[in-house]
């Protein structure tokens, strides 16, 4: 027998209240970790979402951005001595690093050159290339960081202390990100800039239409590759460009066109027009042997590449004209091999900002469509473009191409059954709640990215009272905005919430943590007033939050003592209270603080008192074993939730890299 939802819950109204929209910021950039199965989501706005391609694009951690903060590309470290690094750059003209155990942005540095359009990691060195405004590439140096000793860290004593310990802050940082040297200037804007994977070179696409091949060291030009500057187009751009292993140069521009040359000799070998608008972004697959292209006019486009002798057979379409099974590689160089348009995708409604290839060993995302393939010649180019058999595995996992754009959503394809497999969308869905309330006193709060929004809900009339055929959805007159409340300074709000009685709220962003005392106001119109809650040091020294957690807990006390006239003895009548406790996660310090929250009157302020310190980094650490392991999963150390059981003797503390522990108390 199975209880339906009435027998189990009896009579309820659902109120549908409109208080806030959901509006995720534009994906501008995606960069693949080529040491794990990270992939760094970069939006517009400055929010990076660290999703994991082997666990179903599950986003295990979000840093929040700031105001204007105009994010412009990611890309993390190609060294494997520091890999899990990850940098970025912002068209506000600044370098930055993501500290993916804190989940911040530090070591920010000046460009030196104005609005920094392209970002670039050397495969051979700790070095970032960046194409400024100004036309100068400028070289960033990054090196690790004083890193805490393991035994420094670990330490003595218990995990479980009464007062906040120096030994649990942070004095390590991520690691080191200086400015190094300017390369010689080109006269104009580096949209797009990359390293040869192999030779000492960097290429570089300008806004004058040329591409400028350049040593490394020394910065001096080799040669420039001009295309249709030479035919009298001077205004196009080049946005986007890719250097294979093989040495072909692939640029997409401002007139639609993904050109191919010889990064050898710096010669155009063919041009392809299937696009309507500006080509912004570019993708290849880690064997050079297909590449992918989009725009502004949505679509995303799949080039193959053919060595010479296979294109003599191909008719004027570019179809070929017999059935090749697939190659993981195709010998020659860049001027032995031609390339032909195998196919398209239109997923997105708005313009494409950002393409990435990476194995997804799950492939949960990646299901091929199995629909019948009925035209001849679509057979023999699904077959032509080295689109795998459907029943065939790689051992190395499933190729996923990965797109983002205006939309905001991110989209996956398969890359070995590109023709056939149909696009799979990934909706933005935030990774923690933004909605809390308290039912008790009917409070709601909404987190946006810079403000926290308290509204008062007054759903009534209740089901009793509700007359036959009205309509008792909670309208405007059932729900108001109480209080906004806004921190000083550019960061987005890292976490809030609120009590069980909602009596307490609070929020943290980078700028530090604020609880506040939520006083009812004297009429249902009038705003909450909000009293400011004294802070412990440990909490109040810049210190901020990705956690934070509230509960209640009654407490029996038998100290007090009346006296009976039937009986000459003492009895002890036991009374109880309710105790508000709050748990936060301290980023910078790596510790848990448990905290007894103190209502004010009318003469003292709200405040908090420490309870127990917990140094959570340094469990993590004495599990993980070595400084070594921790370096390659950062995440670990980063909280992304806590919570308390019902009756508050227990508190889950759960990591980004999907690991709990589970503390009693």
């Amino acid at each position: 027998f199975i209880p339906t939802i009435k027998e189990i819950m009896g009579d309820f109204n659902v109120h549908r209240l409109r208080i806030g929209d959901w509006v995720p910021c534009a994906i501008k950039s995606l960069a693949v970790d080529p040491f794990s199965s990270k992939v760094a989501v970069g939006r517009e706005n400055g929010d990076i979402e660290i999703c994991d391609a082997s666990n179903k694009w599950y986003c295990q951690a979000r840093i929040p951005g700031m105001k204007d903060f105009k994010l412009q590309s990611l890309v993390w470290s190609s060294v494997k001595e520091q890999s899990g690094r990850l940098f970025g750059v912002s068209l506000r003209g600044f370098v930055f690093e993501v500290d993916l155990k804190q989940l911040r942005i530090n070591n920010i540095r000046d460009t030196y050159g104005g609005t920094a359009w392209s970002l670039h990691p050397s495969p051979r060195a700790p070095q970032l290339a960046v194409g400024c405004e100004d036309g100068v590439i400028r070289l960033f140096r990054y090196e690790l960081g004083a890193e805490d000793n393991i035994n420094a860290v670990l330490g003595t004593g218990s995990y479980l202390e009464d007062a906040p310990s120096s030994s649990g802050s942070n004095k390590g940082s991520s690691g080191v990100l200086e400015y190094h040297k300017s390369l010689p200037t080109s006269g104009s804007r580096i949209l797009c800039l990359a390293y040869h994977p192999s030779e000492k070179t960097i290429f570089a696409g300008c806004s004058d239409g040329s591409v400028r091949c350049m040593d490394e060291d020394t910065g001096r030009v080799l040669f420039r590759m001009l295309g249709d500057v030479l035919r009298g187009s001077v205004s196009t751009l080049i946005w986007s460009l890719l250097v294979l292993p093989d040495s072909t140069v692939i640029t997409g521009d401002s007139r639609g066109q993904v050109q191919v040359w010889d990064g050898a000799a710096g010669v155009l070998m063919d041009s392809f027009r299937q696009h309507t608008a500006d080509v912004l972004t570019l993708a290849a697959s880690p064997d050079g042997n297909a590449v992918f292209a989009a725009g502004v006019d949505g679509k995303v486009i799949c080039l193959q590449k053919s060595n010479g002798a296979e294109a003599a057979t191909l008719p004027a379409g570019g179809t070929p004209n017999r059935t090749r099974g697939r190659t993981n590689s195709l010998a020659g160089t860049a001027a032995e091999n031609t390339w032909v348009y195998v196919h398209a995708h239109r997923a997105h409604s708005h313009d494409v900002l950002a393409l990435a290839v990476c194995h997804s060993s799950s492939n949960a995302a990646q299901t091929v469509q199995q629909g019948a393939v009925t035209d001849s010649a679509e057979k023999k180019r699904v077959s032509f473009a080295g689109l795998a058999d459907s029943n065939s595995t790689d051992s190395a996992g499933n190729l996923v191409l990965l797109s983002g754009g205006v939309d905001t959503r991110l989209c996956t394809y398969s890359v070995d059954h590109f023709v056939r497999s149909r696009p799979t969308w990934i909706p933005p869905i935030p990774t923690n709640a933004l909605i809390q309330s308290s039912a008790k006193h009917e409070i709601i709060t909404l987190r946006n990215r810079e403000y926290l929004d308290i509204w008062g809900v007054n759903l009534l009339p209740r089901l009793s009272d509700t007359k036959e055929n009205e309509d008792s959805a909670a309208g405007d007159e059932n729900c108001r905005l109480r209080m906004r409340v806004q921190l000083k300074g550019n960061d987005h709000l890292h976490a809030s919430a609120v009590s069980p009685q909602g009596d307490f709220v609070a929020v943290s962003s980078a700028a530090g943590i604020r609880f506040f005392e939520v006083k009812a106001a004297s009429t249902t119109d009038a705003p909450v007033v909000l009293a400011r809650a004294s802070l412990p040091s440990v909490l109040a020294d810049a210190e901020y939050a990705h956690a934070i957690t509230f509960s209640e807990t009654v407490v029996t006390n038998s100290d007090d003592v009346t006296v009976t006239a039937s009986k000459k003895r003492n009895n002890k009548v036991a009374t109880s209270k309710t105790v508000l406790y709050v748990a936060v996660h301290c980023a910078k310090r790596g510790q848990i603080v448990i905290c007894q929250c103190i209502r004010g009157d009318g003469e003292t302020s709200p405040e908090l008192k420490v309870v127990q310190t917990i140094n959570h980094r340094k469990i993590v650490l004495s599990r993980t074993g070595s400084m070594e392991k921790v370096s390659k999963s950062a995440l670990s150390l980063a909280v992304n939730k806590i919570v308390f059981s019902a009756n508050g003797e227990y508190l889950a503390v759960s990591s980004c890299s999907s690991k709990s522990i589970v503390y009693v108390f």
